[in-house]
């Protein structure tokens, strides 16, 4: 009965809650959050911005701050849900509260979201934001780079850190949109194990977990232009 109970689990409860629901081990990630907590992390619709996936309201491609970034600047970006408080709980119980199941099922919503808009892009490695290696001892681990893990076995994709924090930025959440700039600026750089590959075939998914003003995304994918790379989409959880 072993493998009956795997299909069609006893009691199966919600990702992100202890309420009952029904699932099943093949059932879409969305379909394992109860409806409650789904409306409360509010998955994002369209129509968005083509760059940054920021809903719109108007007939608009690109949202205003989209269009204060150079084209070459511009990274694409998909986004699962927006960053509301039931989003922040989320993440601050598996950033902050270690919490590392919460990695396999943000990561799944995170892959839903990767098939749905970037099902013709050919992907050929997956990346992560790399954390300054002093956060990384308070919490033992990089989040991003556990997500990335995740949607990796999901897409069935190499992942590898290819990305160093040069040196440490005060939390984001924190600092207005020119202060994120300034504290960002010069903060990454292409780690050893990135320095032995060649980076210029790679088509790279850059995953994080949240996208606020899109300077992190953009500062490591300039970075990683810089190391030869052609192609560079990104992936958040919250936006």
């Amino acid at each position: 009965m072993r493998w009956w109970s795997s299909l069609f689990p006893n009691n199966p409860s919600c990702w992100f809650c202890d309420r009952s629901i029904k699932q099943f081990c093949f059932s879409s990630a969305w379909s394992k959050v109860c409806a409650d907590c789904a409306a409360c992390l509010s998955p994002i619709c369209e129509p968005v911005c083509n760059v940054c996936f920021r809903p719109l309201d108007g007939d608009e491609n690109l949202c205003v701050d989209c269009l204060l970034v150079k084209q070459e600047d511009r990274v694409p970006n998909v986004s699962a849900v927006s960053y509301t408080s039931k989003a922040k709980k989320v993440l601050a119980r598996f950033k902050y509260s270690g919490d590392e199941r919460y990695a396999k099922y943000i990561g799944a919503i995170m892959y839903e979201s990767v098939e749905k808009h970037y099902h013709q892009v050919p992907f050929s490695l997956i990346t992560s934001v790399p954390l300054h290696q002093n956060r990384i001892v308070e919490r033992g681990f990089n989040q991003s780079q556990l997500l990335a893990d995740y949607i990796g076995k999901y897409l069935g994709l190499p992942t590898q850190t290819i990305l160093e924090r040069l040196k440490p930025s005060p939390p984001q959440a924190s600092l207005g949109r020119n202060a994120r700039i300034l504290s960002l600026r010069n903060s990454f750089g292409i780690n050893q194990d990135g320095q032995q590959l060649d980076l210029t075939p790679h088509t790279i998914l850059l995953v994080d977990d949240v996208y606020t003003t899109g300077t992190t995304i953009r500062e490591c994918a300039k970075v990683l232009r810089q190391a030869g790379v052609q192609t560079i989409y990104a992936v958040t959880f919250a936006r």
